[in-house]
């Protein structure tokens, strides 16, 4: 006769686990999550020196965006979306999007669309379910999903601040 070999988990047989995997330096998350906060520690600093007459620089939509993404106070991003320098285009035409070529750089974006026009695209981004596309109109240019959000939220923030000058 065989012996019985005793059930796993029992008293003569335990469950064992492994060691879960060593994992060196920083995970994908913690990466993105530093890079962010130095981002918006620079954007910062911009903020500043620009507040104060000390900084003559020209402000990228980047640092805006940087600034803007979480809770911000008026007296420190006014000043840096004043500072933005972007030409505001009011689009005609249809919306196409369309995936990035390979070796295409990312667009510089010198203009700014009207808020309609930015919300449109974004979703026609994210229907497509591929984040990886560039939005086109005729009279612009392509913008990224990232620039799209970012330019949203220099508008709305731009609205913000001319309501609370309405309220003081």
């Amino acid at each position: 006769m065989v012996p019985e070999k005793p059930s796993e988990g029992s008293k003569d047989d335990p469950i064992s686990f492994s060691q879960p995997p060593r994992v060196r330096g920083l995970s994908k998350r913690e990466k993105r999550r530093i890079a962010g906060d130095k981002e918006l520690r620079e954007a910062l600093k911009l903020a500043v020196k620009i507040r104060d007459g000390k900084k003559t620089q020209k402000v990228w939509l980047d640092d805006v965006a940087a600034l803007l993404e979480g809770a911000y106070s008026m007296d420190v991003a006014k000043s840096m979306v004043d500072a933005l320098d972007l030409e505001d285009v009011e689009v005609q035409g249809s919306l196409s999007v369309r995936p990035f070529n390979v070796g295409q750089r990312v667009p510089k974006i010198t203009k700014i669309l009207q808020l309609d026009k930015i919300h449109e695209a974004i979703t026609a981004i994210k229907a497509k379910g591929t984040l990886n596309l560039l939005a086109n109109w005729s009279g612009f240019g392509y913008a990224t999903l990232d620039q799209l959000e970012a330019m949203a939220r220099v508008l709305e923030a731009r609205n913000r601040f001319r309501l609370v000058q309405f309220t003081l």
